[in-house]
């Protein structure tokens, strides 16, 4: 994973938990910055992702960043033309390695921009039921339903 994609997935929120602005990436979740402002906690993000990247080259950080190889569940979708277009575009935009990534990354960021959003959207109530489903389907590794896919 390049230190770049960890970065440019960062997303910054307010969590009404923690009492400030929140600034992480899905594909390194264990590293977070916090601030009062956003640009406190991306500042804060930054240099976590900077001070712990020379630990993941160097293989010594117990989960590695990015979205797991072994236990990843695949799923087949029909999408437009466009949109294919607009998931390879976000994979060098992003500087992923995978449309995967791009979908864990849209799946951790709309939720948590969602509350600058005045009513929750079917689409994101769609969006959140797949989520869950594949984390049921992964935890016992049963394939996910057919129509859901």
């Amino acid at each position: 994973m390049k230190k770049e994609a960890l970065l440019r997935t960062g997303v910054c929120y307010w969590s009404n938990e923690d009492e400030c602005h929140v600034a992480e990436s899905p594909l390194f979740d264990r590293t977070a910055g916090v601030g009062a402002t956003p640009e406190e906690a991306k500042a804060h993000f930054r240099q976590r992702v900077e001070d712990a990247y020379p630990y993941v080259q160097a293989g010594r950080v117990a989960e590695r960043p990015g979205r797991p190889a072994k236990g990843g569940i695949n799923v087949h979708m029909q999408v437009t033309p466009e949109t294919k277009l607009a998931l390879d575009k976000l994979v060098l935009e992003l500087a992923l390695s995978s449309q995967g990534e791009v979908v864990d990354f849209l799946l951790f960021f709309y939720p948590k921009q969602r509350q600058s959003i005045p009513k929750q959207s079917d689409i994101l109530k769609h969006l959140l039921d797949i989520k869950q489903q594949l984390s049921t389907a992964r935890q016992s590794h049963q394939p996910m339903p057919r129509s859901q896919a």
